[in-house]
């Protein structure tokens, strides 16, 4: 049933708008209102599609962050972040003091280790992840101790962290000293 401008209920504070033939642009089942939504919604899905269209370019450049030239390999940060079979390995390379990489599927997977600690409060913290020019990336990290006179755990500890990069992809590791200084770490294959 169509709504006719003399019989339309006007929307609270609008008065009904009258169009050729007594239809209502108010009333949702007037034909006119039904062909404005559908060229409302092939416009919208136009605009959608040119947009999605638009961001896969540029992310094939490099502009958004994507795997084009000039863009730079994603790094992974953290136990959650890193592949799934890499875990297991993970855990067994925490008991010495080191830097080790192992290449897993696609990922090389880097884990900092503090060794055994006879407390807790001891943490390897990354600081900072970037890409440099020469297209490595530089990790800096710190090793964080408890402050003297701290309430700490008795237990053994043996605090790390991990961090995954795409396999091939270079990658140096620096703890930075209590002067603020980076030292590069020696990273041994895994």
């Amino acid at each position: 049933m169509a709504c006719r401008t003399r019989d339309a209920q006007a929307l609270p504070g609008k008065p009904p708008v009258a169009f050729p033939h007594g239809t209502n642009l108010r009333c949702p089942s007037s034909k006119l209102f039904e062909v404005m939504a559908v060229r409302d919604l092939l416009r919208y899905a136009a605009r959608c599609t040119l947009a999605f269209a638009l961001a896969v370019v540029l992310a094939g450049c490099g502009i958004l962050g994507g795997s084009g030239p000039g863009a730079k390999p994603e790094i992974l940060i953290g136990r959650d972040k890193v592949p799934k079979e890499a875990l297991q390995w993970i855990e067994t390379q925490t008991r010495t003091r080191q830097v080790v990489r192992k290449t897993f599927g696609s990922w090389d997977v880097y884990v900092i280790a503090m060794g055994e600690q006879r407390t807790g409060g001891y943490a390897v913290k990354i600081d900072n992840a970037g890409f440099d020019s020469g297209k490595t990336w530089i990790v800096d990290v710190n090793f964080m101790e408890p402050a003297p006179g701290q309430m700490v755990t008795q237990a053994l500890t043996y605090p790390y962290e991990t961090f995954a990069v795409p396999k091939g992809v270079p990658a140096k590791v620096r703890l930075i000293d209590k002067n603020g200084q980076p030292v590069e770490l020696q990273v041994k294959a895994g």
